[in-house]
C-alpha cells in the first residue's frame, strides 16, 4: 500500500512474474475521490510470441555469409525471433510455411522459386533481398523488385562511401530519428549494386553520392525490400557498428508485419476488427487463441454489459471504444476461455482541474475582430505587402553582391 498526498506522484515497483496466458486483464486502482472516472486504469497483456524468420543463403555462398545476420536475430531479451536457415538455390513451399519474414541473403534463385516468393508476399509476407557478391534475381520476376539492377560499383578508393540519406519517417528508421538513438554515419560502404528505382518504389536510404542503398516495393498485402550491398562485413562494415543489431531487428519486425501491441486504448478511439494489423496493435495474439476467424460473425460486449453485433462481410468492421473498461470480442453464443479483450481508459488530460486564466480561455474560443473603420484599408494592406517584398528582395541582392565579392577575392 502506497499513501500519497494530493498532487504527489511516485514510482511504485512490482514484483516480476511470468505471464503465461494471452489476453490477461489487469487494473490499477486509486483511492476514491470526487472524480471517479480516472481512479481505475485498465490494461491487457499477452506473452510475447516469436516472429518466424527464414534466412536463405546461396548454395555457393561463403559459409559465414549470414554470420552477423543470424547473430543479430539471435540476440534479444525476449526471444522475439524464431530463425531458421536454408542453404539452397531454390525455395520450396514448405520453406515458407508459417514464416512471416524472409531474408534472401546473397542467393540466386530460379523463376519458380520467385513465383512462390510472389505468392508469399501477396498474402502479406515480407522479403528483403540482399544482392551481395553472388546474389541475383530471375528476369522473369523482375517486376517484383523495387528497381532495375545494374552493375556492381566499387568505392574502395579512399575510405569508402557513407549513408547520406535515411527516411526517418519510415517504420524501419523512425526509432533512430532521435538524438543518441543510433548513428549510421560511421559505417563505410566499399561496394554496392547500382539500381534504377521504379516509379512505384519508395527509396528508404541513399549513399552519399545519391545512389540507392535501400528501396521498397509493395506487392499485394506484403512488401519487398532491396538492399544493394551485403549484410556481412565483406562489402561494408555496417555489421561491425553498434547500430547493426537494432537495424536488423527493425527490418525483421517490419517485414513480418509485427506492430507494437498497445496495452490500452483511450475513450473515443475506433478499432477496425477486419484489419489484421489493427488487431495485432490491439494485442491480438492469434485468431485461434481468441476464437476469432475471418468470415464469421462476431459480437463485442461493452464494459456496461451491452453488445454490438459485428456481422461478417467485406470491408471494415469498426468498433467504437466509447466506454471505460474492458471490451470482449467473440463469436455470438460462444464462451472461450481466453477471449480477445481490449482495455479502454479515459483521457487523463480531461481530468486536469487546474484553473486557467479566464482571459486566456476567451482568446482560445473567440476569433479576434476589428471594428469597422479601425483596420487598414485593402489598398494600404496590399501596398505594405509590396513594400515588404521589395525590402526583402533588396536584402537578397545585397547578400548576393557580398557573396560575389568574396568569391572574386578568393
Amino acid at each position: 500500500t502506497v499513501t500519497l498526498e494530493p498532487g504527489e506522484a511516485t514510482a511504485v515497483p512490482f514484483q516480476p512474474f511470468t505471464l503465461s496466458q494471452p489476453h490477461t486483464r489487469g487494473t490499477v486502482r486509486l483511492p476514491e475521490d470526487p472524480l471517479e472516472a480516472d481512479n481505475t486504469h485498465h490494461f491487457v497483456l499477452s506473452p510475447g510470441a516469436a516472429l518466424p524468420v527464414l534466412v536463405m543463403e546461396g548454395a555457393g555462398a561463403a559459409s559465414d555469409v549470414s554470420l552477423y545476420l543470424r547473430g543479430a536475430l539471435a540476440i534479444s531479451e525476449d526471444g522475439r525471433f524464431d530463425v531458421r536457415t536454408r542453404r539452397a538455390s531454390s525455395v520450396r513451399p514448405a520453406d515458407l510455411d508459417g514464416v512471416s519474414a524472409v531474408f534472401m541473403n546473397d542467393v540466386q534463385i530460379d523463376g519458380g522459386s520467385a513465383e512462390r516468393i510472389r505468392s508469399f508476399v501477396e498474402a502479406g509476407g515480407g522479403v528483403l533481398i540482399a544482392l551481395g557478391q553472388d546474389g541475383g534475381w530471375p528476369a522473369s520476376a523482375a517486376d517484383m523488385l523495387p528497381g532495375t539492377v545494374g552493375a556492381m560499383e566499387d568505392r574502395i578508393q579512399g575510405r569508402g562511401g557513407r549513408l547520406g540519406y535515411l527516411d526517418y519517417e519510415h517504420p524501419v528508421f523512425e526509432v533512430f530519428a532521435g538524438p543518441r538513438s543510433g548513428d549510421f554515419t560511421g559505417a563505410r560502404f566499399y561496394r554496392a549494386r547500382r539500381i534504377e528505382p521504379a516509379d512505384s518504389a519508395v527509396v528508404l536510404a541513399r549513399y552519399d553520392d545519391g545512389s540507392v542503398a535501400l528501396a521498397e516495393l509493395r506487392i499485394g498485402r506484403g512488401k519487398v525490400l532491396l538492399w544493394t550491398t551485403s549484410l556481412d562485413s565483406f562489402w561494408n562494415d555496417l555489421a561491425l557498428q553498434p547500430v547493426y543489431l537494432p537495424f536488423v531487428h527493425r527490418l525483421a519486425e517490419y517485414l513480418g508485419g509485427r506492430a507494437e501491441a498497445l496495452p490500452w486504448f483511450v475513450s473515443g478511439q475506433v478499432v477496425d476488427l477486419a484489419n489484421q494489423q489493427a488487431l495485432e496493435t490491439a494485442g491480438l495474439v492469434s485468431s485461434e487463441a481468441a476464437g476469432l476467424a475471418e468470415g464469421l460473425d462476431q459480437v463485442a460486449l461493452t464494459p456496461t454489459g451491452g453488445s454490438r453485433p459485428l456481422p461478417a462481410g467485406e470491408g471494415p468492421r469498426y468498433l467504437p471504444l466509447d466506454e471505460h473498461g474492458f471490451y470482449t470480442v467473440r463469436q455470438p453464443g460462444s464462451d472461450p476461455d481466453r477471449p480477445f479483450v481490449m482495455a479502454v481508459n479515459v483521457e487523463l488530460d480531461e481530468s486536469n482541474l487546474t484553473r486557467i486564466d479566464p482571459e486566456e480561455l476567451v482568446l482560445q474560443i473567440e476569433a479576434p475582430t476589428l471594428a469597422p473603420g479601425t483596420g487598414p484599408a485593402f489598398g494600404e494592406a496590399v501596398e505594405l505587402q509590396r513594400e515588404d517584398q521589395e525590402r526583402r528582395q533588396s536584402l537578397w541582392r545585397m547578400l548576393l553582391l557580398a557573396a560575389l565579392a568574396l568569391f572574386i577575392a578568393e
